[in-house]
């Protein structure tokens, strides 16, 4: 079954599947999708948490034996997949079999960071979608992000008004995982429901000496020291990690958009002009010519820092994000 992000809690409560797949681009609500699913399933037992990552050459084998075999601990299990490639001949079998017959004391979330319509036709997919549920999680678009932040508040017990809400919209720039640190935080530093947007204004001053949009403004500046010195801001204040890849992925693959248009026609005015940010920003990225290998390696890094993040790999993440800003920040 097909059901939207935030239909999910009311599925939740009437019928809970103990399979789902969260697809999408979009970080946060992945996440946040993906933290509902296992604390619905904790509360009822499953307590023991098995986590994969699928990419090529992944063992399908050992998968169906943790499927199959009882918890060391007699403890039911969430067993998560991270899918970074399509499964293969195996891989779609088992997942079929998982989907129709699924053991009592499993519970099977998967997760993939893009929407593609291409495989949701496919067999084992639609096992999935038959047998349990497929939600679907895209970016917000900005001109609904205002009314998007004032549901989240309105959730924490605030109360913005229209010009709150604008105000912590334009700030994040569509990253909501800094929008809902800076809602957290609102929520502890308020003194009364009512936010207005000098309230807001005065919170995002104090949130740190830099932002990660600092972070992005030095390497679009081409300066790797000053984008150094930024990340390392970043990390001596708490800012979390997850938000620095968000950031520096966003930058890559504006300039891998901007290096396939200089290779198709040598211009990139329509590329840029499609996007919605500041006349002046915009100027800064006409002036690029970034090199598509740096790219290629950048991106390869993200994806690693991220899978530390999220305690696939043992990759340090700070040291992995400051070589990716150093090759975005190469002129």
């Amino acid at each position: 079954m097909r059901i939207k992000p935030e239909q999910l809690p009311d599925h939740l409560k009437r019928k809970a599947q103990r399979i789902a797949w969260i697809m999408g681009e979009e970080p946060w609500q992945r996440q946040h999708c993906a933290d509902q699913f296992r604390a619905h399933w904790r509360e009822k037992g499953f307590t023991e948490r098995l986590y994969f990552v699928v990419e090529k050459g992944f063992d399908w084998v050992a998968l169906e034996e943790h499927l199959n075999a009882p918890s060391l601990f007699g403890e039911d299990k969430i067993i998560e997949l991270a899918l970074r490639v399509t499964p293969d001949d195996k891989g779609k079998k088992l997942l079929i079999s998982a989907a129709e017959n699924l053991p009592p004391d499993v519970c099977l979330l998967l997760t993939s960071e893009k929407n593609d319509y291409r495989l949701l036709n496919q067999k084992w997919a639609k096992a999935i979608d038959t047998h349990g549920w497929v939600i679907q999680v895209w970016p917000i678009e900005h001109a609904r992000l205002p009314a998007w932040i004032s549901s989240q508040m309105h959730a924490r017990g605030l109360q913005p008004t229209a010009d709150a809400a604008r105000v912590l919209a334009e700030h994040v720039e569509g990253n909501l995982l800094a929008a809902i640190q800076e809602i957290e935080k609102m929520t502890l530093l308020a003194r009364e429901p009512t936010i207005d947007e000098v309230f807001v204004t005065e919170c995002v001053a104090q949130s740190s000496h830099y932002s990660v949009f600092d972070l992005t403004d030095a390497i679009l500046d081409r300066d790797p020291a000053h984008s150094i010195s930024v990340m390392r801001t970043l990390r001596n204040e708490g800012v979390a990690p997850a938000q620095v890849v968000w950031a520096l992925a966003q930058e890559a693959h504006r300039f891998m958009e901007l290096a396939r248009g200089r290779q198709r026609d040598g211009s990139v005015d329509t590329v840029v002009r499609n996007w919605k940010l500041p006349p002046q920003k915009k100027k800064k990225y006409l002036r690029l010519a970034p090199r598509p290998a740096n790219l290629v390696a950048a991106l390869e890094l993200l994806h690693e820092a991220d899978r530390a993040i999220k305690g696939a790999v043992e990759t340090p993440v700070w040291p992995t994000l400051e070589q990716t800003a150093l090759l975005l920040a190469k002129k």
